[in-house]
């Protein structure tokens, strides 16, 4: 029972150092923690999905922006900006802050009509989405390990007084 409980304070603490080291670096805010502490039983796989759809519509957008942004003919910005506004919610929703005042930027650059800008902080952004990427998919692997060491312990009765 000691070593399910050890390994479950460990996974936690190993997904708040992370959580908090991606704080102090700025690409989360506390909004992520405010995401993630809506899994519970009724929802038990709620942080991976919400971090899942975060990633993939990200990459979406992103995409989005890059086919907008690399025509041949002139930059339809107002297109750009639709795409970047739907993104600057998603990522403030999120928490990923970093992504967020990006966009911010992004589309300070359109209002400007401003496509080497414009191509400028899409690579930011494309660098920041891989990084955070990497660094999300770490919490999931440590979440699973979390879980599976708490469906550990609770198979392993345990509790009070039990030997």
């Amino acid at each position: 029972m000691a070593k399910h409980l050890d390994a479950v304070a460990e996974a936690t603490r190993e997904i708040d150092l992370l959580v908090l080291r991606l704080e102090e670096q700025g690409a989360l805010n506390s909004q992520f923690k405010c995401v993630a502490n809506l899994e519970d039983a009724s929802a038990p796989n709620f942080a991976t999905e919400v971090v899942e759809l975060f990633l993939s519509n990200t990459d979406a957008n992103l995409g989005k922006v890059r086919a907008l942004l690399d025509t041949d003919g002139p930059t339809d910005f107002d297109e750009v900006m639709k795409v970047l506004i739907l993104m600057k919610g998603s990522n403030a929703i999120f928490g990923a802050a970093a992504m967020s005042e990006q966009c911010v930027r992004f589309v300070d650059s359109c209002n400007k009509c401003d496509e080497a800008g414009c191509l400028s902080i899409l690579e930011e952004q494309e660098r920041a989405l891989a990084s955070l990427k990497e660094q999300l998919h770490l919490f999931l692997a440590l979440d699973q390990k979390r879980k599976a060491a708490t469906q550990a312990r609770d198979r392993g009765g345990g509790g009070p007084g039990s030997s």
